[in-house]
């Protein structure tokens, strides 16, 4: 009795009778749009949409999916087939874990400056923060770095609980060191599988400074990842000709520039 329902189950997976794979919508900003017959109805937290739908973001929206694979996040104005990005969604996450060890060398590596550094000064006290932000002037190497617990956890893997940390000081934190806290939150977002905390933050940051190639090359991976794809030809051409690009940035710039131009063409 079995082998006439195996082989039905064969016939239909040769034929290319794939069921639906269902994904609930966990998060949504912004106006987010299901196709349903001939119409566009809202898309809401908490709903469930098959793999075969067809979704509409409008301007500044997100939203995030998940299933039983992981995650699909959306992050761009357009019209989107589901089933057309959870075919490729296994590559986009390999991708971004190669993207996020390339450029999280610079914080998974980092030691806690002591150039700036937490003491009691009395009128020179951050009221909001309760941290007397110092310079090197009249800093000394046995004061903490404000920091260093957010490094540690970043460190220790905890990256949710270090992009926490990062985002407590970054509204006192002086600008030498503010955008780095920025990279390194949202650097520990994208790890954390928090792409739309991750793209957010990115988007805001300053495309210039220190970390603008990281901060460049993690924007473009999650754009591609996202759907954003003008976005993410716009980034990676800002830095393409930089001579802060070293050989092997260079490399990743001109492979997700080609990604990106054949998934614009499709």
């Amino acid at each position: 009795m079995k082998k006439p329902f195996l082989l039905i189950g064969m016939a239909l997976i040769f034929a290319g009778f794939i069921l639906p794979i269902p994904l609930k919508v966990s998060w949504t900003e912004g106006s987010i749009l299901v196709k349903t017959g001939s119409e566009w109805k809202p898309l809401e937290i908490g709903t469930t949409a098959d793999s075969s739908s067809v979704i509409q973001l409008k301007k500044d929206s997100f939203v995030e999916f998940t299933y039983a694979g992981g995650k699909l996040v959306l992050s761009a104005e357009g019209i989107y087939t589901l089933d057309k990005l959870l075919a490729n969604a296994n590559k986009q996450q390999q991708e971004r874990s190669t993207v996020l060890s390339k450029v999280g060398k610079l914080v998974t590596n980092k030691i806690p400056a002591s150039t700036t550094v937490a003491g009691v000064r009395g009128s020179e006290q951050d009221s909001a923060s309760g941290i007397d932000w110092i310079t090197d002037e009249d800093s000394s190497p046995s004061q903490p770095d404000p920091a260093a617990d957010a490094y540690r956890l970043l460190q220790n893997g905890a990256y949710p609980e270090a992009a926490a940390a990062f985002a407590r000081l970054i509204p006192n934190a002086p600008d030498s060191v503010k955008t780095e806290y920025q990279y390194s939150q949202a650097w520990c977002l994208a790890s954390a599988n928090d792409l739309v905390g991750a793209i957010k933050l990115l988007r805001v940051m300053p495309a210039s400074g220190p970390v603008k190639i990281q901060r460049a090359l993690l924007l473009a991976r999650l754009n591609l990842e996202t759907g954003a794809i003008p976005e993410a030809i716009q980034v990676l051409e800002s830095v393409r000709f930089s001579p802060e690009l070293e050989t092997d940035d260079r490399v990743l710039v001109q492979g997700m520039l080609q990604e990106a131009r054949a998934l614009k063409s499709q």
